[in-house]
């Protein structure tokens, strides 16, 4: 995976910076980032410091990844090989397409390597993050999940792109 170490200010700096949050309001997420050990974006939203969409617009900018809405997803799953459906809806990624030997996906946490890397290692592509909405992404994973098992609620656990 092409992971390039890039000179980046932290996201509190930006949110200060472009006046998103206070001095005040930052110290108050940090101290209870600490209690809880969530990361900083799902508190400044659970607080309502900030709104989902501000925040998408921040971190997109933020992490160089363009941001993609439910209105670009894919209709039908897209097939993939090698990946466990519960990876995917716990990492909340939902691919989008292949082409020329790379993935694109929709994720609600473009900066989470470990997904990415994992995602590399059991497809054999190269992984293209897209900044997607945690909600959208897991609607279209359940939906394509409830296309393909339409007898149960939850399905038996298996995608259409495995």
């Amino acid at each position: 995976m092409e992971v390039q170490a890039v000179e980046r200010k932290p996201l509190e700096d930006l949110l200060l910076g472009r006046g998103r949050i206070s001095p005040d309001d930052l110290r108050k997420v940090r101290m209870l980032q600490q209690e809880r050990g969530e990361r900083i974006e799902r508190l400044l939203l659970d607080l309502g410091f900030i709104s989902e969409d501000d925040l998408i617009s921040l971190l997109s900018e933020h992490l160089g990844v363009p941001v993609i809405g439910r209105k670009e997803f894919p209709q039908t799953p897209v097939a993939l090989q090698g990946v466990n459906p519960q990876f995917l809806k716990h990492a909340k990624i939902l691919p989008l397409e292949i082409q020329d030997g790379t993935l694109a996906v929709a994720m609600a946490d473009p900066a989470d390597l470990y997904s990415l890397q994992g995602l590399e290692v059991a497809t054999g592509l190269s992984v293209k993050p897209r900044l997607g909405r945690e909600k959208e992404i897991l609607a279209a994973l359940e939906g394509y999940d409830s296309a393909t098992n339409p007898s149960t609620d939850e399905g038996d656990g298996t995608l259409a792109y495995i």
